[in-house]
């Protein structure tokens, strides 16, 4: 089995109020790799893990504070590149969560994240399976995921994708080839974290502010889900977040009168 490796971190405002991403960067070994080294020379000065939230701030916060923004806009292009000339791809499942519990009245602060994830691994999954089929099964593909670890979230995490696995009936899971989680230590995971909140800020300023320029500059390399309220509503009357079988076929013609969620991607070239 070939495994290409997954790398995924969750991102959110502060109070939990406007969208829950999940979204990461995927690859094979060679690639990561690469970008290991090219991401340590270039976040070398760092005294703790890179922190894209800390980084994009106006004024820079946490590890940044001491830094001039212009430094730190220019740290932020140097990594934007790393991941493009590494040829990472990156996806994220993002959640409107003020339209989330208006739909699901009584769910917890981090039930849209959970879906988030569920999405997450489900595409990946499908991602295992179209990967293998284009090799016409000369090499089976496996997607390995590592997520970011989370005192509120990783128990959970780790009921999602065991539960997810013990799906016999869907045939992609058997693509999903592990669950694992570590800290921002892991420079992947650091990527990882530029890639979630810059979903989260692409859904968060969507209609308001122009496509912010780490999008543009992964031209079609990225894809974001953008869950809306017809896709939630379509999920309570089909049982909720908690039946899995709807949400693994949701893009199969079985399924097929099933409410599409909006694709957001970036059409321009790297002028980053």
């Amino acid at each position: 089995m070939t495994i290409v490796r997954g790398y995924f971190d969750d991102s959110a405002d502060d109070k939990r109020k406007r969208f829950s991403a999940v979204g990461g960067l995927i690859g094979g070994a060679g690639q990561w790799e690469e970008f290991d080294k090219r991401w340590a020379v270039a976040t070398y000065e760092l005294t703790e893990p890179f922190h894209s939230t800390d980084c994009d701030s106006n004024p820079p916060r946490g590890g940044f504070k001491a830094w001039k923004k212009e430094d730190c806009d220019a740290l932020m292009k140097r990594l934007v590149k790393i991941i493009y000339f590494c040829q990472l791809h990156g996806y994220a499942s993002v959640i409107p969560i003020q339209e989330y519990h208006s739909v699901f009245p009584g769910s917890g602060e981090y039930d849209p994240y959970f879906l988030a994830l569920k999405h997450m691994l489900i595409n990946m999954a499908y991602i295992g399976a179209m990967m293998t089929e284009r090799a016409r099964r000369h090499a089976i593909i496996g997607i390995k995921i590592w997520h970011e670890e989370s005192p509120a979230t990783t128990a959970g995490a780790f009921q999602t994708y065991g539960e997810l696995k013990a799906l016999k009936k869907w045939e992609d899971g058997n693509y999903l080839s592990g669950f694992a989680v570590a800290n921002k230590k892991l420079m992947a995971l650091q990527g990882a974290d530029l890639l979630a909140r810059e979903a989260f800020k692409h859904a968060d300023n969507l209609g308001i502010r122009p496509t912010r320029r780490p999008v543009k500059a992964l031209k079609n390399r990225i894809n974001f889900h953008l869950w809306n309220r017809e896709c939630l509503e379509y999920l309570r009357s089909s049982g909720g977040p908690s039946n899995l079988e709807v949400l693994t076929m949701w893009g199969h013609k079985k399924v097929g009168d099933a409410p599409r969620m909006t694709l957001l991607n970036s059409d321009g070239g790297f002028d980053y």
